[in-house]
């Protein structure tokens, strides 16, 4: 059986296609647009996601003989990134707010230390403008301003990429998302797994909004058949940065612990805690599917703002890579430092550490062993294999 995979990036939006011992058998991607209407504003055009969706799903089965009837699909996606649509007319009230958007920083900056405790001792993450929440206050705030009908006039749905991808390309439209994108809404109890209500009240959102949420390994439901000619089930979703996590998980094999870095847009550096972890400071708890997918564990997780942005940036003008890359590598090295626990192996991926630079000096720094994955494209790899379970 073979494990198709829509993984849905920043910048770029691929699906890629892996046989049964996960190895790339085909590849087809576009690149994603994005506005800034405005500074520190990021916007997408959620139809975009769906238009490309459909070409490189299609396409990838053109440059192969695999049949869709042989296929499993899971999909992986930019977490955080706020899309809200009418469930009757399928139509958005407003462009997709990118993760990296700060319009709503000045709101979250004036709030009570009392109101950022709580939603740190619920969500595991603090109270910044970087997650869903604000975002989506925000857009019905915004609705509520410009037009007569309120929020509880239609009948609006709101969802990370992967809830928008699956109510546009899946049969019956489910609103559905799985536990990790979830738990990186601010509006998800990690610890009762379940949409908070406490959470909603606090940033005045309807709970009617919300996915249902489902674990990373489940039956999402059957791609629709207009889109490759037959239904594939759906059988696994998970945010990107989770679904990497996974792989490492997969590679490293039967361990207490994993850490795993990518370098993608931005650098991200994971490893796998205790519910009851200490959170180390400029750190964050949130949600991975466990190794045999029929539980739910935590992982620490935090963010370099170092990344593919940068390297384009110095491609262009000319200038050597290298004093970069020996940078990040330098920077990772001092989040594992933070670490409550020192990895007897750091697994790596993203396109920045394809040339082996980033993951040398890691290891020179760190002298920790640095394992790089079978793919670059972790992302999609580890929702394969999620997907497989």
């Amino acid at each position: 059986m073979y494990s198709l995979t829509l993984d849905i990036g920043t910048t770029t939006l691929k699906a890629v296609l892996f046989d049964e011992s996960f190895s790339v058998v085909a590849k087809s991607s576009r690149n994603l647009s994005k506005q800034f209407p405005k500074k520190d504003w990021v916007e997408q055009e959620p139809r975009e996601f769906v238009k490309k969706s459909l070409e490189v799903l299609r396409e990838v089965f053109k440059v192969t003989s695999v049949s869709p009837t042989d296929c499993r699909m899971g999909i992986t996606n930019q977490r955080e990134t706020t899309i809200i649509w009418n469930k009757t007319t399928g139509e958005t009230v407003y462009p997709a707010i990118g993760w990296e958007d700060k319009r709503t920083q000045a709101w979250c900056d004036a709030q009570s230390d009392k109101a950022k405790k709580f939603v740190f001792e619920k969500s595991g993450l603090p109270l910044i403008e970087y997650f869903s929440a604000t975002k989506i206050a925000w857009i019905i705030n915004s609705l509520k301003n410009s037009t007569v009908e309120t929020v509880y006039d239609v009948d609006l749905a709101f969802g990370t990429v992967d809830s928008w991808l699956m109510w546009n390309l899946l049969k019956d439209h489910p609103h559905i998302t799985d536990s990790t994108n979830a738990s990186r809404t601010l509006l998800f109890d990690i610890y009762a797994q379940d949409w908070s209500q406490e959470l909603v009240d606090l940033f005045g959102l309807p709970m009617s909004i919300l996915p249902e949420v489902k674990k990373s390994a489940f039956w999402f439901g059957v791609l629709d058949k207009s889109v490759v000619g037959t239904e594939i089930p759906v059988t696994a979703v998970c945010g990107d940065q989770q679904s990497s996590l996974f792989a490492a998980m997969c590679a490293q094999g039967p361990g207490e612990h994993y850490t795993k870095v990518t370098c993608g847009t931005g650098t991200f550096v994971m490893q796998t805690c205790a519910r009851n972890a200490k959170i180390p400071p400029g750190w964050f708890k949130t949600l991975t599917p466990s190794a045999d997918t029929k539980s739910l564990t935590y992982a620490l997780e935090t963010k370099i703002e170092k990344g593919a942005r940068e390297v384009d940036e110095i491609l262009k003008t000319g200038k050597g890579l290298d004093g970069f890359l020996y940078s990040l590598a330098q920077s990772i090295a001092n989040k594992i430092a933070q670490l409550p626990i020192k990895p007897e192996m750091i697994l790596i991926d993203g396109g920045v550490s394809r040339d082996g630079i980033v993951s040398t000096r890691l290891e020179e720094i760190t002298k920790i062993p640095v394992k790089s994955l079978s793919t670059f494209d972790g992302t999609a790899l580890g929702v394969a294999q999620l997907c497989s379970k």
